[in-house]
């Protein structure tokens, strides 16, 4: 099954461009990296010598830069808190989406299934609004019709046709990172799918968590050989968009990831903002989302720099999906606040 990466329009990330360039991008990446990684172990030893660490398993990280002060401090946890221990918050008037992280990045994130002219790739995406799914321009643009793409999940136990309505410009080569966005919308909304609220970029060393469908995980779940069945039998049989919503269809299982921003900066050609983490990406995360404690999009994951040495996991930073979507006049709903994100639940009792 892993030939299939081999395909043309199987999650290709963008390239690095020369070497100059990789080397500049690389240097800088290890400078801020080490910065945040003292800053870290500082953090941690004065709350060793101070004991100041809270029930809550959470750490206020010392030191605002000058003229901030009147900013609220970044917080992060002493350990990374796993997606499903950490509640969400809520605010007055609105209806609980999820009862924790986990169960909203499943219900938020999709599954992204692609024809091409010489057989089938793949990738993440997530929902915006109710009808729409950001993913990465890369993941759709061998599609062999744009107007049939494939969206499936779990959370909503099936398959939907989808059709691409918005995307970036094609990839400008040796440019390095660059924005790299579709949008596909669905016939008719999907009841209970979990929309992402854009927030704001994520400060380094905070807790962060993403979630997709990478190719090495996807193919060795059984549930995948039964998908490829189920929908080529969809195929053979004609089904419109009623008859393959109304069948049930065996979905990949979305994997969960939780860990650390490590850097935000600029890269490319076009200093397009990206942000540097430490969760491990692979083909087929491409289009999956990267959110906050507090469950807010910040960044959306896209490629991975990668030399003899090491691996450099990449997403494309919030703020240029925001000003993608308001070009092309497409609703999403934004929450910028600090995120303040409810102890565990252990710790409230």
């Amino acid at each position: 099954m892993l030939l299939v990466l081999l395909l043309p329009g199987v999650l290709r990330y963008p390239d690095l461009g020369d070497r100059a360039a990789r080397d500049a991008f690389e240097t800088e990446r290890l400078r801020k990296s080490n910065d945040s990684l003292e800053a870290q172990l500082k953090a941690l030893r004065k709350a060793q010598e101070e004991r100041s660490c809270r029930a809550d398993g959470m750490l206020q990280v010392p030191g605002l830069p000058p003229g901030e002060s009147s900013q609220q401090p970044p917080q992060m946890d002493v350990l990374p808190r796993p997606p499903e221990k950490v509640p969400l918050p809520q605010r007055s008037g609105e209806a609980p989406s999820a009862a924790n992280l986990a169960e909203m990045l499943e219900k938020a994130t999709v599954f992204v299934f692609v024809i091409t002219k010489d057989g089938w790739s793949s990738g993440s995406g997530f929902f915006i609004n109710d009808r729409q799914v950001v993913t990465n321009r890369h993941v759709v643009e061998n599609a062999a019709d744009p107007s049939i793409i494939f969206l499936a999940s779990k959370s909503f136990g099936g398959v939907r046709r989808a059709s691409v309505v918005a995307e970036t410009p094609p990839r400008v080569k040796n440019a390095g990172p660059q924005p790299d966005y579709a949008v596909l919308e669905l016939a008719e909304p999907i009841p209970g799918a979990v929309a992402l609220k854009l927030g704001a970029t994520p400060p380094k060393l905070s807790t962060a968590y993403i979630a997709g469908y990478p190719g090495f995980l996807v193919e060795t779940d059984a549930a995948f050989s039964k998908f490829l069945r189920e929908l080529r039998d969809a195929l053979k049989a004609g089904d419109d968009d009623r008859a393959l919503a109304a069948r049930r269809f065996d979905v990949p299982s979305a994997d969960l990831r939780y860990g650390r921003i490590n850097n935000t900066m600029s890269s490319g050609a076009g200093e397009t903002p990206v942000i540097v983490h430490d969760m491990q990406v692979a083909h087929g995360n491409s289009g999956g989302p990267l959110v906050d404690a507090c469950g807010r999009l910040g960044g959306v994951n896209t490629l991975f720099f990668a030399d003899e040495h090491q691996v450099g996991n990449v997403a494309l930073d919030v703020t240029s999906l925001k000003t993608f979507l308001t070009d092309k006049r497409i609703g999403f709903a934004g929450d910028d606040t600090p995120c303040a994100s409810a102890p565990p639940a252990s710790a409230a009792r």
